[in-house]
């Protein structure tokens, strides 16, 4: 009887009691670590542009697009932040992309 009893060991939570094994207690472990290990498998930088609520915004009103996301990719790349990146595509073909990329770099740089 004595062995049941450290097996199985009663417990109280919110006034139900309650039995709980080592297998459960283990089980629980496992999940636990699971979801935390999942939690962190993301990193890196998402492929492609960033959607439009996501990305930091700049008031650059009466510039051309390129040019603003030229200079949001520059801005936060000098930061150092997550959505720092440079298109080499964009920035080896799209002028507007490649001088908002390159003004902001200069400016974002001296802010830090």
């Amino acid at each position: 009887m004595d062995n049941a009893i450290v097996a199985n060991r009663n417990c109280k939570l919110g006034g139900i009691g309650f039995k709980v094994s080592p297998s459960s207690i283990l089980l629980i472990i496992v999940i636990f670590m699971t979801s935390m290990v999942t939690g962190c498998a993301m990193t890196g930088y998402p492929s492609g542009p960033l959607p439009p609520s996501t990305r930091p915004n700049y008031n650059l009103t009466g510039y051309p697009l390129a040019f603003k996301e030229g200079y949001t990719d520059g801005c936060e790349t000098a930061k150092g932040t997550f959505y720092g990146r440079k298109d080499k595509h964009r920035y080896a073909t799209d002028q507007q992309y490649r001088a908002g990329w390159d003004d902001s770099l200069s400016l974002c740089r001296g802010k830090r």
